[in-house]
């Protein structure tokens, strides 16, 4: 059985033109030890991470329509930030916190610490009444 395999180029600095020794599990089930790229092998060992981190910060992911791009790239922002800090904070902790009872403590506190913060606090509108125009009052 041939395998074809697509043909990529890759600048790399870090890594020195040396191949390594890597297993790939093949269709049937076997695996099998191939030559690869020092850079190609250091790449997928961490693309692995990077891609669960992605995973996480789309869980609770805010893809609406209507919302502007930008408070779409903020919230994506801070769900990276939130996740970075939940993967270090369940590696420090030695134990496997569900991302959901991490957000939701911190949300309240950020609440509560904006809410002692603030410079002023919002008023509340109060309704005019509706001038009638002249024209409907002389009919």
């Amino acid at each position: 059985m041939s395998q074809q395999f697509n043909v990529i180029m890759m600048l790399i600095n870090c890594h020195e033109a040396k191949y390594a020794k890597v297993n790939r599990t093949m269709k049937d089930g076997s695996k099998e030890e191939f030559d690869c790229p020092v850079a190609i092998e250091f790449y997928n060992k961490i693309i692995r991470g990077v891609d669960l981190a992605d995973q996480m910060t789309n869980v609770y992911g805010l893809d609406r329509k209507s919302c502007k791009w930008w408070k779409k790239f903020f919230f994506h922002l801070l769900m990276s930030a939130v996740v970075n800090s939940w993967i270090a904070y369940c590696e420090l902790k030695h134990r496997k916190t569900p991302l959901l009872d991490f957000i939701v403590p911190l949300a309240e506190a950020l609440m509560a610490s904006g809410k002692l913060n603030a410079e002023y606090q919002r008023r509340r509108r109060t309704r005019r009444p509706y001038k009638l125009s002249q024209s409907l009052l002389n009919v």
